[in-house]
């Protein structure tokens, strides 16, 4: 079942729970309506790749998404692992994320995954984290702006890894990140956290299958 709370997210009112029916719902709106694409750009150039849809049409007349794109799109990724901060629970074995590089690294984005966690003391922190108790966001910052934070201010280590990716796989990971930029999703501190996240994100751009393979609890070092 998908982690993501917002109805809107799918087009079948089963589609949290039925891919085979959301696909279905999908296909059948887009009949209905090309501009459905401008929506889930995503799903659009994944299906049209699959020759699932067969169509000359592309994502050029959808302009919010294209400024979207515009402000995303790079020329490599790069999977980052943060160390740990003993002395805070949230940051106890480290933090992962996307880097996409573009012209350089003062420009390039950092793709966070992190729950929502205002006013929480140690035990709500740990009881919420642990059960479900927090919701969650994608968010995006310039990677200078956190390689101060983590660095500079936490005195944390960082390590850059490079993901193999291609052209259309980059432009398939940009629309996917605009399907999920306003979601909130469902945050479990060993299961559902920023490592698992963005694992999923990978699965989806190259078609592996890494998640399914996970153990039941992911911490960032695994990643």
């Amino acid at each position: 079942e998908g982690s993501i709370l917002e109805n809107g997210f799918y087009v079948s009112t089963n589609g949290k729970s039925n891919p085979t029916e959301e696909l279905r719902a999908f296909l059948e709106s887009f009949k209905n309506s090309h501009l459905i694409k401008c929506k889930f750009p995503a799903r659009f150039l994944y299906l049209k790749k699959h020759s699932v849809i067969r169509t000359i049409e592309n994502i050029n007349e959808c302009q919010q998404y294209l400024k979207f794109r515009d402000v995303l799109i790079g020329q490599k990724l790069y999977l980052v692992f943060v160390s740990g901060m003993i002395d805070s629970p949230s940051s106890a074995f480290g933090h992962s994320l996307l880097r996409i590089h573009q012209d350089s690294e003062l420009l390039d984005i950092a793709i966070n995954f992190g729950a929502i966690t205002e006013n929480s003391n140690f035990i709500s922190y740990i009881f919420n984290g642990l059960s479900g108790g927090f919701k969650a966001k994608l968010g995006f910052d310039r990677y200078f702006q956190l390689l101060k934070t983590y660095s500079q201010i936490e005195s944390r280590d960082i390590w850059s890894y490079e993901v193999k990716i291609d052209k259309a796989q980059m432009e398939l990971l940009v629309a996917l990140l605009w399907e999920l930029k306003d979601k909130t999703f469902k945050y479990y501190f060993l299961s559902k956290n920023c490592s698992s996240e963005m694992i999923s994100l990978l699965d989806a751009v190259l078609e592996t299958d890494v998640t399914n393979n996970l153990p039941f609890y992911v911490i960032p070092s695994q990643s």
